[in-house]
Parts: structure tokens; sequence; C-alpha cells
């Protein structure tokens, strides 16, 4: 009786070599990511400095550099060896250890290249999971790629026709309700925990904005992580988490902070438009524990400059921490949060003209229907101020014109622009040369029904302005 052949010998050959094609370089280095994540957790969470010193010699004077290479690859590597790295980075006697070994140059580089290679990731992945949670062919996110260069869609570049209004970048806030969890999400959050335990020291936080504020587009990596809460990616609770968990590590700073490193986080966040997305978090996420850490990270932006403050006002938390006070929390600290941020922000209110109000919602990008917009006397009043400073608010009010996708939003700004027209003496002039009218052409066909209606009352007033002043 002859043996029974092997169960391989079923399948044609053809087949075999097709399956080997898959078995790349990449599948070896997601083993060894795995196997480093493994031990460097066991170096760094005992809490046993002579474990993780040790660990750290066996290095050699490189340091990190072979993990950093590694950092080029697929996202599904990446991932795991951002999660590792960052625990080494961001262990505290990791500094201490390379300065006596006299490396300290080979550590800041090597931390500036790992920036540099979360911020690419993450916005790849970002990019990646939104196409796989809104279009069915979307190619496998799961399959090895090479980052690429530059972001599809990134936030607002720093060069434009209209010049550059930091707070308004990446107007469109369309807050993701949530989403089963697929490779995209688990790598997120593997890059997350990473980026977390870098974050931890006050030298790394630091470097993360340095190193953002000076890549092309400038804080580009703060966008990119900011930029987590409002793309429609349909993510899971847990990692929406951990993204404002990191925001919240960016925030958190030392009373005897150097004001530099003070001053470079703060830009950071304002042109990240953290307290938007912040105040749109608040609005759209009902989990206790993403609330908690939300309101924690804008009580600790409170401290960190006026600016922010008055970016929370136009961005509307005021109207959103009265909501959530009627709302039952189990945990003590959102209710003293609540306090906290409502008696501030009412004080700063107070402080702050009609103007300064309508100045901090525009360039915040979250426009409502508030008061303002259909006061007339508001209008007569404070309508040349729209165009100090650069003009900068209407510049601003036109960026939003051109970049949001939110129906209230665009309704609003075509109201305004049409308020500007009707009551500056020079208004049809100067919006005709900041190219508003091809766009309002454009929302009078496509937009929808609000949003129609008021295009079509800008162009009518922009053409009556011009009428008249042809006349």
């Amino acid at each position: 009786m002859s043996p029974h052949p092997h169960p391989l010998a079923y399948i044609p050959q053809s087949a075999l070599a097709e399956a080997c094609k898959y078995l790349t370089k990449s599948d070896s280095l997601i083993r060894a990511g795995k196997l480093v994540v493994a031990v460097v957790d066991y170096a760094t969470d005992r809490g046993n400095t002579a474990t993780f010193s040790a660990f750290v010699s066996g290095l050699g004077p490189s340091l990190f550099a072979p993990f950093v290479n590694v950092l080029k690859h697929d996202r599904e590597v990446s991932s795991w060896f951002i999660r590792a790295l960052g625990k080494m980075l961001g262990h505290k006697d990791v500094g201490p250890f390379a300065d006596n070994a006299g490396c300290m140059d080979a550590l800041d580089e090597q931390k500036a290249k790992y920036v540099s290679a979360v911020t690419s990731t993450l916005a790849a992945i970002t990019e990646h999971c939104m196409l796989a949670h809104n279009a069915e062919d979307t190619p496998d996110i799961n399959a090895g790629q090479q980052l690429s260069p530059s972001i599809t869609g990134e936030l607002a570049s720093a060069s434009s026709a209209l010049g550059y209004i930091p707070t308004v970048a990446d107007i469109t806030v369309t807050m993701p309700r949530g989403g089963q969890s697929n490779a995209g999400d688990e790598q997120l959050g593997r890059i997350l925990a990473g980026l977390a335990a870098f974050l931890s020291t006050d030298n790394n936080r630091f470097v993360f904005c340095k190193v953002c504020a000076a890549s092309p587009g400038g804080t580009r990596g703060t966008s990119v992580l900011a930029a987590l809460l409002d793309k429609d990616v349909g993510l899971p609770v847990q990692v929406y988490y951990q993204t404002v968990f990191c925001l919240w590590l960016l925030t958190f700073m030392n009373t005897n902070e150097d004001t530099s490193v003070v001053d470079t986080v703060s830009q950071a966040l304002e042109e990240a438009a953290v307290p938007r997305r912040l105040t749109n978090v608040l609005r759209e996420v009902s989990a206790e524990k993403v609330v908690r850490i939300s309101l924690a990270t804008l009580r600790n932006i409170l401290k960190m400059s006026v600016t922010l403050r008055k970016e929370m006002v136009g961005a509307g938390l005021v109207g959103a921490l009265h909501s959530l006070c009627f709302r039952r929390w189990n945990d003590e600290d959102i209710r003293e949060d609540l306090g906290v941020l409502a008696e501030a922000l009412e004080s700063e209110l107070a402080s702050m003209s009609n103007f300064d109000v309508y100045r901090a919602e525009v360039l915040s990008g979250a426009l409502e229907w508030t008061p303002a917009h259909r006061d007339e006397m508001f209008w007569r009043e404070n309508v040349e101020k729209l165009d100090r400073n650069q003009q900068e608010v209407l510049r601003c009010l036109v960026r939003v014109l051109h970049e949001s996708g939110d129906e209230t939003v665009l309704a609003v700004a075509c109201n305004d622009l049409a308020q500007f027209i009707k009551f500056h003496p020079r208004g049809r002039v100067i919006a005709q040369s900041l190219g508003v009218k091809a766009r309002l052409m454009e929302l009078m066909v496509s937009g929808e029904g609000e949003v129609r209606r008021y295009a079509l009352n800008c162009v009518q007033v922009l053409m009556i302005r011009w009428n008249r002043q042809e006349s």
C-alpha cells in the first residue's frame, strides 16, 4: 500500500510560487518588531535602572540607529518599531546614559528622525483609514507600502495665494462616529502608544514641537496628530483617547518650564487649531474617558497663552461646556474641570469686545449663527476692522469659504462676506481682489439649500455694489 502523499502535493506548483511572492522582508521585520516590543517592555516596565542600562549598553555607540532606520519601512513594520522606540527614547535614564557615553548628539538626531517618522506614518495611515472607511474598493490597508513622501489631502499649506492663516488649517469638521477596528486602527494604536511614551519627558515634548515647526508646512506633525480628531475615518474610542492623551502630554508643563519651551508648544497647539478640535470632540464623543482627557487638556491650555484662550471662546467652548454641565458624570475630575473652564472662559469673554469675540470665532474656523452675524449695527460699527492687520479676519473668512465642507460654516461665511460688501465703502473691490466670486458661483450650483441661498444673496450684493460703483 503506497503511503499517502504529503498535503502540499495537492497544491499546484504555480500556486506555491505565487504564495512565495508574499514572503517578503516585511514578514521578518514584523516578527522582529514584536520581539523588540516584548524586550523593551521588559526593560522599561520593571522600573529597574540597571536593567535598562544593560539593555542600552548592549546596543553599542550607535544607540538606536538600527531601529530608526527601520522606521522608513511600510506602515505595519514601522508601527511596531515606533511603539518600541518611543519607550526607549522616552525613558528617564536614556539622556543621562547618552551623556555619560558621549553620544548626546546622536541621541538628539535620532529623536528628530523619530518625530519625522511618526508624523509621516500617522499621515499615511490616516489617509488610508479614511479611504478604507468610505470606499468598499479601497486596497488592503495591511499591504506593505513605502511611505508617501507627501500627504494627499494634508492640512492647508502654509503657502497660498491668500496668505497663511494658521488657525484655520483644514476647516472641514466632520467628526467620526466610531467604527469597527481594522488594521489601520491597530497600527494607529501602536504608534500613539509609542508617541505617548516618547512625550513623557519635557525635553521630548520640546523636540516634538521644534522638529514639527522646522518641517515643511510649519507645525505639520502637531497638525497631523490633532487632525486625527476630525478626519472622517471612523476611529474607535480608544484611538480617540490615545490621540487626546498625546495632546494632553504636550500641554503638561512644569511650573519652572523654560518660557521658550512653553512658547514653542503654545504656537504649535495654536497653529494646529487644537482648541477647536477638542471642542468638537466634546460635542460629538460621549465616552467619559475621552471627555475627561479632553477637558484636562483644555484646562492645561488655559495657562499657556491668551491667544489659545481666545480661540477657545471663538470655537464655542463656552456653549459646549454648558451642555456638558447637564450630564451626569461619575468622575469628580470632570465636574471640577468643567467648573474651572467655564469660570475662566466666561471671565475671558467678559473682557472681550463684540468684535474680539467675532474675530476669535472666525480665526477658529468654527462659524455658527451667533447674534453678531445678523446684527446690522454690529456690521456698521465694525466692518472696517475686518480690513485691518493685512485683512487678517477677512482673508481668514475667505479661506473658510474655500476650504470648509461644513454647511453651517459655509452659509455663515457667505452671509458675512455679503455683510462686508454691503457695509464697507470698498467692499466690492476688496472682495473681487480676493477671488470670492468664482467660489460663490460654485456654491450656488453645488451647495445644499442654506448654502446655495446665502451664496446667491452674496453674489447679488456683490453685483449690486458693482453696478452702483460703476454708475
